[in-house]
């Protein structure tokens, strides 16, 4: 028994099919042939006459027609042709009375989509095998039409060929380009002048897919528009298609695009991959190597075959370095790495810092990927890194550098607390003398020499730094026991009491030493560097020239640093603050006042002048100072408004003042700032506010992003103490500030020492060519004011020009400034 399938029917139930036949017999057979159909859902309608059918194909729904050839008197085939022409798209199909070849013929060449003899002939199967294939033949056509509708849409030329490149079809688009659109998709006749573009595609076509691959892949050829007459290139794409399982018939497709532009952008990228100075890659996904640019041969001394197959990777000596495995993940994950800096393995072994952007194009299966020689400038930040945490005098460590290899040592003997170290606290003991009597040059000699002495007496694990001035650091690392400390120390004191030779004198060496054993009780290196000093000055008080272990017994330091935070809790109610100015000059402009720095000072009742230096560590530890600062502002901005006019010039001073780390980092400084510039009225303008490098570092983020807020207040930003710290290109292109501090360890030595001459210089050049102010302090002779207006230092501040000024004395050194203006200009 023959298998059915589910029975033919429409989206809107069963079909609806109309017969129209003037015989009620005929109806009723067609109605029971229908009915017994397992593979048609039909409803059957009837209409006995033409105008029937024709009022009924107006107003219903129909899916198909069975038209009969006699209509008692009507030719059906003259309704066959008005129903058409009344719009009727639905099958129809043509039944006869008997086989009548020529009638068969007509019926078909009229348009219909069968024709079926009524009688005894006329079978279930022969209906339904006759209604389904109308069908699918109309389905057929609908789909074809709506086929060839998206075709004539597309802006790429479609057109399709037989085997003997007979052209069967051609969208709008190769119409156009051949010249002539006349004419439908599939009724296109050739104009004569586009003939010869038409046959020029199907040949292109035609040899292109004799390798008889389904996909010849695409191929571009120039061909003059015949729009605009200009010579374009185009791109071919052709694809077989088989018709049949033995393949005799085949049609082959043809797709055709106009690439002019996107061949211009390419030979214009081709062009700047090969005239870029950066090392261009195309790798796949894996960051295989397909192509390169010739910067590499330039770069890394690679030719195009040495790189091309190898992986990215496979340039770098560590490529398990977690910065690469970083990398690695993120291109994994499709997201693009930027400014990747690793050295990278020249042609020769030579290795060459490199930043890398990479960016990978899923879609693509693609890497692209950039390299630019960050060398000089890897060279310059190692330079300017080795200043920050060197003395430029001895080359030994900074007091930056030690303080942050204390504290690692610290950080590891509360892990391993067997571990044993000492710290020592050294002092010259008549330094002074040395460089009043003989200058500073001689001082300069003997320090370089004690420093010397130093690195020579302890081991290769031990370090020395140099604080300032005639303090030194030395941080002895896994010792023993304390026995073997002290016999090292006692090495270097002798080594330190020899006589040392300054120019044509020598002098007595002599040198006062603290000692602090490692203890679990430090956490802090300022707090074990504290201790140090106290013993140190213990030494000092014993008679110089020895050592002395730090104990209990040296209480009083601590005593007095409980005396200051006590007295710290009430120091402005108190009014024991007080505010000292010293004058910034004009080096450029014979050395005119344009400004001050504000300086704290506290006048402690019992002890007397407290440094800023001394006061502001304990302020920021006890959380004090937000409030100082607070006022430090807010009195400064008073006092320089009461002064603003006093110069007859009408010339405005600017204020300089600092700002701690933990005020930098106080949520409530923004809003203290706008709180201090509305209650004073002090312009913003003319407010610097001076940050310190080390300060900044601590929190790279967020310090830029507080420095940006107060910039756009209108405030100016100014780097304290520049060399001093972590000195960083990336920094100062990073922070927002308008101005850099040359510290005054620089400027004292510009005057003998080559190596401070030359890092001043470096400073002002650097700070030159990032369009910052360069102000120099300490300034204190005037060979040192003449190198550095030589150098270019366009600001300065120094005993040269005057000391800290109290309120009194800045009114009345402007007074006096304003009193050589008016003489110097009658």
């Amino acid at each position: 028994m023959e298998s059915v399938g589910p029975a033919a029917s429409t989206d809107h139930g069963p079909l609806r099919i109309l017969l129209v036949d003037d015989d009620e017999d005929d109806f009723i057979i067609t109605r029971d042939l229908l009915s017994d159909s397992r593979r048609l859902d039909a409803e059957l309608i009837w209409a006995a006459s033409g105008a029937e059918a024709r009022g009924l194909l107006s107003g219903t729904p129909i899916d198909l027609v069975l038209l009969d050839v006699n209509l008692g008197g009507v030719s059906g085939l003259d309704l066959l042709v008005e129903i058409q022409r009344d719009g009727c798209t639905c099958p129809l199909i043509m039944l006869t009375g008997a086989g009548d070849d020529q009638v068969d013929q007509r019926c078909m060449d009229l348009g219909a989509a069968d024709y079926l003899e009524k009688g005894p002939q006329l079978t279930v199967t022969l209906l339904e095998r006759s209604i389904l294939h109308a069908l699918d033949r109309q389905r057929d056509r609908q789909n074809i039409a709506l086929m060839t509708t998206a075709l004539e849409g597309l802006s790429d030329g479609i057109f399709i060929t037989d085997n003997d490149t007979r052209l069967l079809f051609a969208n709008r688009a190769v119409r156009d380009l051949c010249g002539g659109n006349s004419g439908d998709a599939t009724c296109w006749t050739v104009p004569t002048d586009a003939a010869d573009h038409l046959t020029h595609l199907m040949e292109l076509a035609g040899n292109h897919g004799d390798n008889g691959a389904e996909e010849s892949g695409e191929i571009d050829f120039l061909l003059k528009h015949p729009q605009d007459r200009n010579l374009r290139t185009f791109s071919l794409s052709d694809y077989q298609v088989t018709l049949d399982q033995a393949q005799r018939h085949r049609l082959r497709l043809g797709i055709v695009r106009d690439v002019s532009e996107v061949r211009a952008a390419q030979a214009e990228l081709d062009r700047f991959f090969k005239l870029s100075g950066d090392c261009l890659f195309v790798a796949d996904a894996s960051a295989t190597i397909l192509r390169v640019n010739p910067a590499w041969r330039r770069t890394l001394g690679f030719q195009s075959h040495d790189l091309v197959g190898r992986t990215f990777w496979s340039l770098f000596h560590d490529p398990q370095h977690p910065l690469l495995c970083k990398a690695r993940e993120r291109l994994e994950n499709h997201h693009s790495v930027e400014q990747m800096e690793r050295p990278c393995q020249g042609s020769f072994g030579h290795r060459i810092w490199m930043s890398w952007n990479l960016v990978p194009v899923p879609e693509q299966g693609l890497l692209y990927g950039s390299g630019r020689d960050m060398s000089e400038r890897k060279s310059s930040e190692d330079a300017l890194l080795f200043t920050s945490l060197h003395d430029s005098l001895t080359g030994l460590e900074n007091r930056v550098c030690s303080l942050k290899r204390l504290q690692t040592c610290l950080q590891w003997q509360q892990r391993y607390p067997n571990r044993f170290f000492v710290l020592l606290f050294i002092d010259l003991d008549n330094f002074k003398n040395v460089n009043d009597r003989l200058g500073h040059a001689a001082g300069d000699q003997l320090l370089s020499e004690v420093a010397r002495r130093l690195k020579q007496g302890v081991r290769a694990t031990d370090h020395v730094a140099r604080l300032g001035g005639d303090e030194f650091l030395v941080l002895l690392e896994d010792l023993d026991n304390q026995a073997d400390a002290l016999t090292m120390i006692e090495r270097l004191v002798r080594a330190l009491s020899s006589r040392v030779t300054l120019g044509s004198e020598t002098v007595a060496g002599s040198a006062s030493v603290g000692v602090v054993f490692s203890s679990r009780t430090y956490r802090t290196a300022e707090s074990m560097i504290r201790d140090a000093d106290i013993a140190m000055y213990e030494a000092k008080r014993g008679g110089k020239h020895g050592y002395r272990v730090f104990d209990a017994s040296m209480s009083a330091q601590s005593s007095r640093l409980l005396t200051l935070e006590a007295g710290l809790e009430e120091v402005i109610s108190r009014r024991e603050l007080i505010l000292a100015y010293q004058p910034i000059v004009n080096l450029a402009d014979d050395c005119r006042l344009i400004g001050f720095e504000a300086l704290l000072r506290w006048q402690h009742p019992q002890l007397g002048t407290i440094s800023p230096h001394e006061l502001v560590p304990i302020a920021e530890h006890n959380g004090l100072i937000g409030p100082i600062g607070l006022w430090v502002l807010e009195s400064a901005c008073r006092d320089l408004l009461r002064w603003q006019g006093l110069h007859p010039g009408g010339h405005a001073f600017t204020l300089n003042v600092n700002l701690s780390a933990k005020q930098l980092f106080d949520p409530e400084l923004l809003q203290s700032i706008r709180d201090v510039l509305d209650v004073t009225g002090f312009p913003p303008r003319l407010l610097h506010l001076e940050v310190t490098e080390t300060s900044l570092i601590t929190n790279v983020a967020l310090a830029t992003h507080v420095l940006r807020n107060i910039q756009d207040l209108g405030i100016h930003l100014s780097l304290d103490d520049f060399g001093t710290g972590y000195s960083s290109l990336q920094y100062l292109q990073q922070f927002p500030i308008s101005s850099l501090k040359i510290d005054k360890s620089f400027v004292r030595g510009i005057e003998s020492n080559e190596r401070d001459l030359r890092i001043a210089c470096a400073v002002i050049s650097l700070a030159r060519s990032l369009e910052l102010d360069v102000v120099a302090e300490g300034i204190e002779t005037r060979v040192q004011m003449h190198r550095l207006q030589t150098l270019g230092c366009g600001l300065g501040q120094g005993y040269l020009f005057a000391r800290p000024l109290s309120a009194e004395e800045t009114e009345a050194y402007i007074r006096s400034q304003a009193t050589q203006l008016e003489k110097a200009l009658a």
